[in-house]
């Protein structure tokens, strides 16, 4: 079933919240919850925002799940093929350790730039130095 009941004061707080969303995407999702909240179904949603009605039925439970937190969270690898998100994570946390901890020519660590060792190998040791 597509219903979803919110209270007045409910509404009411989507509304605020949709007003200062910028996000075409996630101002969707919260008119998607209204309409829901009026009676409306999935495939009648869909039509009005002009997405998939599987995408509906994913926000209005994406809602029931976990609220407006999660309803309006992005996860932006979701739908990424597992092995080239995995490759860029790793990537970027190599990165990431370069800049926190620079290993010296005689092993010694020391704050650096990302100048300094983006471009090595990853052989850097990632510890992150401490205070």
């Amino acid at each position: 079933m597509d219903d979803i009941q919110l209270t007045a004061q409910e509404v009411s707080e989507l509304k605020k919240l949709h007003k200062q969303q910028r996000d075409k995407r996630l101002a969707d999702r919260i008119k998607a919850l209204i309409l829901f909240s009026k009676g409306w179904s999935s495939p009648q949603i869909a039509e009005v925002l002009l997405v998939d009605a599987t995408t509906i039925r994913d926000w209005r439970d994406q809602y029931q799940q976990g609220g407006t937190d999660e309803l309006l969270a992005l996860y932006p690898f979701r739908f990424i093929f597992h092995s080239i998100y995995f490759r860029r994570v790793g990537s970027f946390l190599l990165g990431v350790c370069a800049i926190l901890s620079c290993t010296s020519s005689d092993n010694e660590r020391s704050p650096c730039t990302p100048s300094q060792n983006l471009h090595t190998s990853h052989n850097t040791d990632c510890t992150i130095p401490s205070s």
